[in-house]
């Protein structure tokens, strides 16, 4: 958490420049590691409950209590925990409120991301090799929970504001989600529109989380494996695609030919659904500050970009889109949703 400095201290920091103003950056580095040790340790969640001295806490976590004590002194100075005149320790309400609300999913996700592959930021950027994400995540099964539940995380979030701007054609009855293995925007759709059943096209191991027996798979929903830098969408006919925090995933010209890919397998009047965090967020500094930061570790990570809304909806109006509306969403200052259809039969 960034450190509540005083006015004339943030002024040395940020204004004057007689501090450094990189030795924030340094601590903040510094805090993360903590809170991520504190989150595995259960720190966090014991604290939630009620107030505890170290020694108590090392006890219920079987840790030393030495080297805990030490993290909890560091977690309290960095602005995560206080601590009361009777060395009991405190969860701050903005660390409880965020941390147990999902946040610290993230946290860890982006932690163990970052101390991969940003340490030697230089080097690819210089031209040398890139790492390649999801073969990193295949073998890490705690990162690859981890970013299944942040990506069910975002899409239970976003889903409701999606749903009331994503408009379907009157009498749809087959949806595409393409690269939304989670299965959970597809699920919603189906659940708002009865008679609407979706197949969900992702990488097989993407489709682990919706399983794959007829017996327990939610009810109208399919699966469909496919390799995207690929796309073949061959003998699937949908009235409605969703292509939901896909794109950026993928350099310019294969995200392109996915749209046009999907586009191609549309019904006569179909719709088809973009949406993404595009590379002009609406938020303050910090949105713009993390859109940035995310944006280079997709091409870090995956050789994939953040797009504007304009370049978006230029692939749309190429692939024979017409009608291309943009909607802003208000749940999340980075996120445009992109709404194209009808498609003109002659596409068929």
């Amino acid at each position: 958490m960034p450190l509540d400095l005083p006015p004339d201290e943030a002024a040395r920091f940020h204004t004057s420049g007689e501090a450094p103003a990189a030795m924030l950056d340094l601590m903040g580095t510094m805090a993360t590691q903590a809170v991520v040790a504190g989150l595995r340790l259960g720190a966090f969640e014991l604290l939630a409950t009620k107030p505890h001295k170290a020694e108590e806490i090392a006890v219920s976590l079987s840790a030393d209590q030495d080297g805990l004590e030490l993290l909890l002194a560091f977690l309290t100075s960095s602005g995560y925990l206080t601590c009361d005149a009777e060395d009991r320790y405190f969860v701050l309400p903005t660390t409880k409120a965020w941390l147990g609300n999902g946040y610290g999913t993230a946290l860890r996700l982006w932690s163990a991301m970052v101390a991969e592959f940003w340490t030697d930021l230089a080097k690819p950027i210089s031209g040398g090799p890139r790492p390649d994400f999801y073969t990193w995540l295949g073998s890490r099964p705690i990162e690859l929970g981890l970013f299944q539940s942040l990506q069910r995380g975002l899409a239970e979030w976003l889903a409701p504001e999606v749903l009331d701007r994503a408009v379907l054609p009157e009498g749809a009855r087959m949806l595409l989600d393409i690269g939304g293995g989670h299965g959970w925007y597809a699920t919603a759709f189906c659940d708002r529109y009865p008679g609407l059943k979706a197949t969900v096209a992702d990488l097989p191991s993407a489709l682990d989380g919706i399983t794959n027996t007829d017996q327990d798979r939610p009810a109208g929903i399919a699966t469909h494996p496919i390799d995207l830098r690929k796309p073949d969408f061959s003998g699937l006919d949908p009235d409605v695609i969703l292509l939901f925090n896909v794109l950026h995933g993928f350099p310019r010209d294969q995200a392109e030919a996915i749209v046009h890919a999907a586009v191609r397998r549309l019904q006569s009047g179909g719709v088809v659904h973009i949406l993404e965090t595009t590379s002009q967020p609406r938020g303050g500094v910090a949105e713009a500050a993390f859109t940035d930061g995310f944006a280079l570790n997709l091409w870090l990570t995956q050789g994939g970009r953040l797009y504007s809304a304009e370049e978006l909806s230029g692939w749309l109006v190429k692939a024979g889109c017409a009608e291309v509306r943009g909607s802003e969403l208000e749940r999340s200052a980075s996120h445009t949703l992109l709404s194209a259809g009808p498609v003109p039969p002659v596409l068929r």
